[in-house]
């Protein structure tokens, strides 16, 4: 299942790009529409697009804390109303390694 643009749409920000593939993957196969980032500069320019609708957020919880603390102040300037989840992800999981990685 693929999302359409009329589905909910979630902005995930995450450094490590092999988790964003996972999370890229795992949403749209839920019905959302995963809006992806690396940092908080990426971040804050998808989310100063208009016409990119975002529900919530869904945060890298090992980013240092004052990044957290810009990149949703700015994110809740720009977009009122969103929420934020943190998450923790790390490689070093079974379940990642079997998806991502091969061998």
């Amino acid at each position: 299942m693929t999302a359409n643009p009329a589905s909910p749409s979630v902005l995930i920000i995450h450094e490590t790009p092999q988790i964003l593939v996972f999370l890229a993957r795992l949403f749209p196969s839920n019905g959302m529409r995963a809006l992806l980032a690396r940092d908080s500069d990426g971040a804050i320019g998808i989310a100063e697009r208009d016409y990119v609708p975002i529900d919530f957020v869904l945060v890298d919880a090992g980013m240092p804390a004052h990044e957290t603390a810009r990149l949703l102040n700015r994110l809740y300037e720009i977009r009122s109303g969103v929420r934020a989840l943190y998450m923790a992800a790390q490689l070093d999981c079974d379940a990642i390694r079997v998806k991502l990685i091969p061998g």
